[in-house]
């Protein structure tokens, strides 16, 4: 993160201590890779002593993140301990998670006063051909693996378990007799059993688990309503972003078997060279329904809807169903202009 430290110390932290003059206040910011010496590094001081940094500055905490997980720690001084939250394996973390776990998560969650920024992971692809991607991604697959495992942790403890945003039709459930509610901290079912349940696909989703989906009752008619829950990862996290929905952690997809109204073909062909038969298939598969349901919804055997998806997944740079219909909600929210779209 050299280029934001750059911007920090050179623009923002000036500015900031300015401001603080103006107003009587002294304003001193500490960098944790500042200050260390070798001979404190061999005696396995670095952990400490930025554990101690952190704590005289509490409740205040920045954190920035990129793709890089950091240098895991090999050696550590005799009395050091665990921060809490951390797992058992702790001297095998990199000091950045020891950091942020001590400073700004732990058993509590986040601290109110803790701010953290994450880098774009499509800015590793934007980079110019004389800079070296090696330097901004994380070194083994296991680091990589941490490094999500972190993000993920920060989100979950920092969201606010609020519904950030609900389409039209997702909002027409959310009605006195209706299946769903969406006030207040969560989202919830009518029934106590099937918001239990929803309640745990959705705790469990940030945490890495497999989407998950569940079925409830639609009252009235009892049709069936299908509910896929799923993170927010990857480039969905820049997609929900450019949203100004920084905050989304988890997807919930709610296919009513009464509602037919969809995005337009014409919208996903242009975007992603789709045919007009890939780009129904794409919809359709994207809704929840299996390849067979598919294949009966659209006509077409069985054979020709897994050729169509392949096709589509090469195409959008998915892998999976789940992946598409992230992807196909993603462009639902917007309308060509760019402002949200309500019909989905």
């Amino acid at each position: 993160m050299h280029d934001e430290r750059e911007i920090l110390i050179k623009r923002v932290f000036p500015h900031l201590r300015k401001l603080c003059e103006e107003r009587h206040v002294t304003w001193t910011e500490v960098d944790l890779r500042w200050g260390i010496t070798d001979e404190q590094a061999e005696q396995g001081a670095i952990v400490p002593l930025c554990l101690a940094e952190i704590d005289r500055c509490r409740p205040f905490f920045i954190g920035l993140l990129g793709e890089y997980y950091g240098t895991p720690v090999k050696v550590v001084a005799p009395e050091f301990r665990p921060a809490e939250g951390l797992p058992a394996d702790a001297v095998e973390r990199s000091v950045t998670e020891i950091e942020i776990v001590h400073g700004a998560l732990g058993e509590q969650g986040a601290v109110p006063q803790a701010y953290f920024y994450f880098r774009d992971p499509g800015f590793v692809d934007r980079l110019p051909p004389d800079r070296s991607r090696s330097d901004y991604l994380s070194r083994t697959p296991d680091d990589a693996r941490r490094l999500g495992e972190l993000k993920e942790r920060i989100r979950q403890a920092s969201h606010r378990k609020a519904c950030v945003y609900a389409n039209a039709v997702a909002r027409a459930l959310d009605s006195d007799e209706g299946p769903l509610h969406l006030r207040g901290a969560t989202v919830t079912a009518r029934a106590p059993s099937h918001s239990q349940r929803l309640g745990e696909l959705i705790r469990m989703a940030p945490r890495g688990a497999p989407a998950g989906s569940m079925s409830v009752p639609r009252p009235g008619d009892g049709q069936l309503l299908t509910i896929l829950v799923s993170s927010v990862r990857g480039r969905d996290v820049s997609r929900f972003a450019d949203l100004s929905m920084p905050d989304a952690a988890v997807l919930l997809f709610i296919v009513d078997p009464a509602n037919r109204v969809g995005i337009p073909l014409v919208w996903i062909m242009d975007a992603y060279g789709l045919t007009p038969a890939e780009a129904r298939v794409a919809l359709a598969a994207s809704s929840g329904l299996t390849i067979p349901e598919t294949a009966h919804r659209l006509g077409l055997s069985p054979n020709t809807i897994k050729t169509h998806l392949r096709k589509v997944f090469a195409k959008t740079g998915t892998n999976r169903q789940t992946e598409l219909a992230r992807l196909m909600t993603s462009i639902g929210l917007l309308k060509p202009n760019g402002s949200a779209y309500n019909g989905i």
